[in-house]
């Protein structure tokens, strides 16, 4: 395919068709522009597809990751929701022991260990 154009480059310039190989020039210098062009906007284009690609992976993690702390902290207020009716029922029982004044269920009560 060089060896195509040199021909015709040298044909041009040797038969003295200065104003034809000048045109031959500029069109070649066209071409060779549109495809660093082309080449160009094909790079970005790919960059830009890696880049939309990595943002969603990221969002991706990043929703599994919400969704794990979410479920950690649901499990914890479970846990602790059950903390506070045990507290709940304790002071009930040691209200209803100091009301009635059962000295022994007083007694026991402050001798468990919880």
């Amino acid at each position: 395919m060089i060896k195509f154009f040199r021909h015709i480059r040298r044909n041009l310039l040797e038969t003295g068709k200065t104003g034809k190989y000048f045109k031959y020039a500029i069109g070649e210098i066209a071409l060779v522009m549109i495809g660093i062009l082309l080449a160009l906007q094909v790079n970005t284009w790919n960059e830009g597809r890696k880049l939309k690609n990595e943002e969603q992976e990221l969002l991706t993690n990043l929703s599994m990751s919400f969704k794990s702390k979410l479920s950690e902290l649901e499990n914890k207020n479970t846990g602790r929701a059950e903390n506070i009716k045990g507290i709940d029922k304790l002071l009930y029982l040691v209200f209803q022991a100091f009301k009635k004044k059962h000295y022994r269920t007083r007694i026991v009560l402050f001798r468990r260990e919880f």
